[in-house]
């Protein structure tokens, strides 16, 4: 595995800011890159300031999937394990 995406879609009183909270302590060990998508009809501005707050970037679906790519695409052109 070359990192996560993590997508959270809000759609009415979802817990967005719980789910941004949870995040950096279920990833704080994790050496892959961890990326926030969180979108929804309600205001996720809130969730996306904790998930930057903790250095968890925030992405819409596509450039999450992109920087993931490129990430991994960078790693394999350096040589580092796990890189596809």
């Amino acid at each position: 595995m070359d990192g996560a995406i993590v997508n959270s879609i809000a759609a009415g009183n979802d817990r967005i800011v719980e789910t941004a909270e949870i995040l950096p302590r279920v990833t704080k060990d994790i050496s892959k890159p961890v990326l926030g998508c969180f979108m929804g009809i309600v205001d996720v501005s809130e969730g996306v300031k904790i998930l930057e707050k903790n250095g968890i970037p925030d992405y819409t679906s596509r450039d999450a999937v992109r920087a993931l790519a490129s990430m991994a695409r960078f790693g394999y052109l350096l040589g580092l394990k796990g890189g596809k």
